[in-house]
């Protein structure tokens, strides 16, 4: 009872950013931004179709949770997030055009290892303490995640029982993520941010499924003076497709639902875990056996990249 509503109310702190690492400087280039334009209804959330303005509202609420918390003077708005239109994305777009299926999934998966490679000369997943360097990371990040989403067509492809099928199996290790709101509580759970000497160290989430339940377990692992503890919440999982209205296009999104979060002594139900819900309503860019990469639908500068466990 003692940690019921944890992380209800928390307030992220102001982005900032890791080291780009030893990437080529060819890597490490993919300037520019892309602009989808909205119509006025959409940017107003006056639309009059009922699945936009659903969508529109599922957005808002996952926006107020990334960085629009009371308190929290957050700059995001949907012209900035969407970034301006560029030369480097245009001409991306005209090569997609003409690539085979196997071309893109080729060139997909190119990106995809790269964000690894970056991800994995940073500290703690991103979570690390802010510097300057962390920025320019998270900038990488996001312009590979816009390169994918001009890319990558199986997802939608793969309808949702195959993007279920396709989670299951060895568990998914984050490798890296720009949320602020993971990074405000130092994890997923929230629990770094409230126990004394408690440190975040990682976090693994696998899936299972029989064709009618469908079961996550995340596994969060905690460094702290006595030894490691790790928090472990238990639910069930759903992927669905969804309308964005930031980009008026549909796509996979992660459904989470948390039943019980167990650490040490003690276990809980919860319901609301304020913390948890950074990763519920994440929308698929890239799915295969060893990577995923997943970015929020209504702040699109939020993404989550996985990799296969394969230890």
């Amino acid at each position: 009872a003692e940690v019921q509503g944890l992380g209800l109310g928390l307030e992220p702190e102001a982005p900032a950013a890791s080291s780009p690492g030893e990437l080529t400087p060819e890597e490490m280039s993919l300037g520019g931004e892309d602009a989808v334009e909205l119509d006025d209804d959409a940017m107003l959330g006056m639309s009059d179709d009922p699945e936009v303005r659903e969508a529109e509202r599922i957005a808002r609420q996952a926006n107020m949770f990334e960085g629009g918390a009371v308190g929290y003077d957050d700059s995001w708005s949907p012209v900035e997030d969407l970034g301006q239109p560029s030369e480097r994305l245009d001409e991306l777009r005209k090569r997609a055009a003409s690539m085979t299926k196997e071309e893109r999934r080729s060139e997909s998966r190119l990106v995809a290892e790269r964000m690894a490679r970056l991800a994995a000369q940073q500290e703690l997943c991103g979570l690390s303490e802010p510097t300057d360097e962390r920025d320019d990371v998270d900038e990488t990040m996001r312009q590979y995640t816009e390169d994918l989403v001009e890319l990558v067509e199986e997802v939608l492809e793969l309808g949702e029982e195959g993007v279920s099928q396709r989670l299951c199996g060895a568990p998914w290790q984050l490798l890296y993520t720009t949320s602020q709101s993971v990074r405000f509580n130092q994890g997923t759970t929230g629990l770094a941010r409230v126990l004394p000497t408690a440190g975040f160290s990682r976090v693994r989430q696998s899936f299972s499924t029989d064709g009618v339940v469908r079961d996550v377990r995340l596994t969060e692992d905690l460094d702290t003076l006595t030894g490691e503890l790790t928090a472990t919440m238990e639910g069930d999982f759903q992927v669905q497709k969804s309308l964005s209205f930031m980009t008026r296009e549909e796509g996979m999104i992660l459904r989470m639902f948390p039943r019980v979060v167990r650490y040490g002594f003690v276990t809980q139900d919860v319901n609301n875990w304020k913390s948890l819900e950074s990763l519920d309503r994440l929308e698929f860019v890239y799915l295969d056996d060893d990577y995923c990469v997943m970015r929020n639908q209504g702040a699109l500068k939020v993404m989550f990249i996985w990799g296969r466990d394969q230890a």
